[in-house]
């Protein structure tokens, strides 16, 4: 049976009927052509026929599928029922709704906690130790149904462990990133120096922790961490401070396309306009928020480049769309006034074929 057939079933079994009609048709005149009776000729034609509505029923189960025909048959029997009934229909409809909805939620977390492979290097390869029972007392931490290890039975298990290609071990922290005044809590994880190293995790800037670092005071931030909490100035001498670790709010609707800072507190803003105005923070140092001039000063127009920075003393570069880099100079910035060195720029460099450029000068501790 052709699949064509099937979903045109109900065309065939019309065709049928007609065929039927046409048969008995031709038969009852052929009998009243013998002398028949029309009552008798009927009655002849459908004895020789048999029953039409049973061979037409026969011919039909050939061109269908059983399981599907009862399926829809059903179907249809259901929404009557529930065309008859709003009330049982909506209360059917939600309870079906809500379900559903339940147990997309409940296997999306089971998914998530248990079917899905961590993304680390091997993942059917990891093993987790812990202690199922302690007969002698408490062990270790209890932030789940099993005690977890202690450092020093870490320690200890790691020694004379011979199964494992490595062993690492972790826990888990909060901690307070506020220096003073109200507390400012972050989940964070004790790790071993060979954690990362261990899963084949790398960063996307910087370094890993390596096993140097296991009784060094340092950390490391994830990307969200970064964006969201983390204002950092790395100095020459390679430590690391934190000016402020949530901001301070300087200024409002600073809407501009492009910003790029130079020195002394000299900051630029290049509307969408392509007007290029100056502003000068006096509360840098302080953190304050103290403007030499709150509104800027407009000091150039019809700035269209795709990039910008100052380098310090006034020296701006700017990248034109044929990849040519201009330099500028800006002789206003200690006057607060509009003076240009060079006002249409001087071409320093050409094929800059560079998606984002910036530049920064040395901070003293």
């Amino acid at each position: 049976m052709s699949w064509l057939r099937f979903f045109r079933r109900r065309y065939w079994d019309n065709e049928r009927r007609l065929e039927l009609e046409s048969y008995l048709a031709a038969e009852i005149d052929d009998q009243i052509a013998r002398g028949a009776s029309l009552e008798d000729a009927r009655r002849a034609a459908h004895r020789k026929l048999g029953n039409p509505t049973l061979i037409r029923e026969e011919i039909y189960q050939m061109n269908t599928i059983g399981v599907l025909e009862t399926l829809w048959q059903d179907v249809r029997y259901g929404f009557r029922l529930l065309r008859r009934n709003p009330t049982f229909a909506i209360v059917a409809i939600l309870t079906l709704a809500l379900g559903t909805g339940a147990n997309t939620a409940i296997f999306q977390l089971v998914d998530a906690v248990r079917l899905r492979a961590l993304p680390v290097d091997h993942p059917e390869q990891l093993a987790e130790v812990r202690i199922v029972k302690a007969p002698n007392g408490r062990t270790g931490s209890f932030l789940g149904p099993w005690p977890m290890l202690s450092y020093p039975l870490y320690l200890k298990i790691k020694e004379q462990q011979h199964v494992f290609a490595d062993f690492m071990a972790w826990g888990g922290i909060s901690v307070d990133l506020a220096q003073g005044g109200e507390r400012r809590s972050a989940q964070a994880l004790w790790v071993t120096g060979n954690f990362f190293s261990m899963l084949g995790i790398g960063a996307e800037r910087g370094r890993v922790l390596g096993k140097q670092d296991e009784h060094a005071p340092v950390a490391m931030v994830n990307d969200l961490f970064w964006r969201n909490r983390a204002f950092h100035v790395g100095y020459a001498d390679g430590t690391d401070r934190w000016i402020a670790k949530e901001g301070r709010l300087v200024s409002s609707n600073f809407n501009f396309l492009r910003i790029f800072a130079g020195d002394s507190g000299v900051i630029y803003g290049l509307t969408s306009s392509g007007d290029l105005y100056r502003f000068r923070h006096e509360g840098r140092s302080t953190g304050t928020n103290q403007w030499t001039d709150p509104q800027g000063m407009k000091i150039a127009s019809n700035w269209n480049y795709l990039n910008g920075f100052s380098s310090g003393d006034g020296i701006i570069y700017a990248m034109t769309p044929d990849q040519r880099l201009l330099w500028f100079r800006d002789d206003g910035r200690d006057t607060n006034t509009i003076n240009w060195a060079s006002p249409d720029g001087k071409v320093v460099g050409v094929g800059w074929n560079v998606k984002t450029i910036f530049s920064g000068t040395a901070l003293e501790p």
